[in-house]
């Protein structure tokens, strides 16, 4: 910034003093109230618009005042990568994130294109995923407008872990006093099916019993009840559902019986009085 004032004293006897009256932040001048600062150096801290100001004083105390706008523009300066660094198992998977920044590190606008230099892929959303080979570390690089930033991954191999359990089928409908067999199957923390199935222990809410090897026998009591398979402190469900049965079939199978006793004593009086006996 520079200023220059006139007097009867001469310009050296003047001294220029700097100040902000307007805009996004703070404003340091170097140097200030001096003569020197006729040509000062303004450093800001963040983009936007400006005004400044510079008073004159001289040796009698009058002043001269002047201002001055001034836009500061953001200009693309580096690219931040996160999270860095990073181990991520085979197979398993990352999300980066790549910011543009400014001149003041702050965020700015800019599309990021992406690039990994091994151990595996990464999409146009930042997501790298792992191959089957460990290693590493590989550098992640995130680019927008020609300007680049970096993250570090590195690829490892990680044993399977049990995380979850799928109980098949999901739902099902048993009859009263009827049975379903129920399967298990545990995948890992990457969501592949355990390489050694582990075993696992069966247990029911209620309407019935389920034995070691998933077998469900309803007890005839109606409802909908839980099935879960467990190992390892991990667990998995499925629903049964046991329907009430029908009231026609209830009464029908009653009167059944009644007609089986009618039909029983009529042959036994039968056998009893051979003659004159019509059934």
């Amino acid at each position: 910034m520079s200023a220059l004032g006139s007097d009867d004293g001469g310009e050296p006897s003047l001294r220029y003093t700097w100040r902000r009256l307007g805009g996004p932040a703070a404003v340091t001048f170097s140097p200030n109230g001096t003569n020197a600062a006729k040509n000062a150096t303004a450093t800001f801290s963040r983009a936007g618009s400006y005004t400044l100001e510079v008073t004159i004083q001289d040796v009698n105390g009058l002043v001269g005042i002047n201002t001055v706008p001034v836009t500061v523009s953001q200009m693309l300066t580096s690219v931040a990568v996160a999270p860095s660094p990073v181990t991520v198992q085979t197979g398993g998977s990352q999300t980066f994130t790549g910011t543009a920044q400014d001149q003041f590190g702050n965020p700015m606008p800019g599309s990021i294109s992406w690039s990994v230099s091994g151990g595996g892929s990464i999409n146009a959303s930042g997501v790298f995923t792992a191959g089957a080979t460990p290693g590493g570390p590989f550098t992640v690089t995130a680019t927008s407008g020609g300007v680049s930033g970096t993250a570090s991954v590195t690829v490892t191999v990680t044993p399977p872990t049990l995380t979850t359990i799928q109980v098949t089928p999901a739902s099902a409908s048993v009859p009263p006093l009827g049975s379903q067999t129920f399967s298990a199957a545990g995948y890992d923390q990457v969501g592949n099916p355990m390489s050694t199935p582990p075993s696992f222990s069966w247990s029911v809410s209620g309407g019935g019993a389920i034995d070691s090897a998933g077998v469900f026998t309803s007890s005839g009591a109606p409802g909908t009840f839980t099935v879960t398979a467990s190992s390892g402190g991990v667990s998995g469900s499925a629903t049964v559902t046991v329907p009430e049965e029908e009231e026609d079939d209830k009464r029908c199978g009653a009167v059944g019986l009644e007609w089986l006793a009618i039909l029983a004593l009529l042959a036994a009086l039968r056998r009893r009085h051979p003659v004159g006996f019509l059934v």
